[in-house]
């Protein structure tokens, strides 16, 4: 892989995210209900995406209502380890708001079940056909073994 290729990614990632918090900062409540979305007419899942933009523009809005969060697949592990810090005595990524293992990462023995381990940060994580349920039951105990709420989703 080329490393310049994921500065250029994180580069364009910290530009959209800086774009979207001065956007929703300075627009206006209704400038957000006026969204249109008909240039992504092309998407297979146009549907899908106009149907969550009505319910959106359903729900009352104020500038305060206006957040947005970050999530991904923490599928690069050197790149999450340089995006966590320390704060206070425990360890947070700050690649996202939200990191969550995948079918690709849910290794039990595994670094990046490891590296989740350690980090603070709410844990999502993909369940799909292929997961076990006794695999899942260990990579909640792994992830999770005092049970505390919100911490995996």
């Amino acid at each position: 892989w080329d490393p310049e290729r994921l500065l250029l990614g994180y580069w364009h990632s910290a530009a959209t995210l800086n774009f979207l918090r001065s956007f929703t900062a300075s627009m206006e409540a209704q400038e957000a209900m006026d969204i249109d979305v008909s240039s992504l007419s092309s998407s297979s899942d146009f549907a899908g995406i106009s149907a969550d933009v009505k319910d959106i523009q359903s729900k009352p809005l104020s500038k305060d209502s206006v957040e947005f969060f970050t999530a991904h697949e923490a599928m690069q592990l050197d790149l999450e380890e340089a995006l966590t810090r320390k704060v206070g005595d425990k360890y947070y990524n700050l690649s996202a708001h939200l990191v969550w293992i995948g079918d690709r990462t849910r290794q039990l023995n595994g670094a990046h079940v490891e590296f989740f381990r350690g980090i603070k940060n709410p844990i999502g994580v993909k369940v799909g056909p292929s997961m076990k349920n006794d695999e899942l039951k260990e990579l909640l105990q792994i992830l999770n073994p005092d049970k505390e709420e919100g911490r995996v989703v």
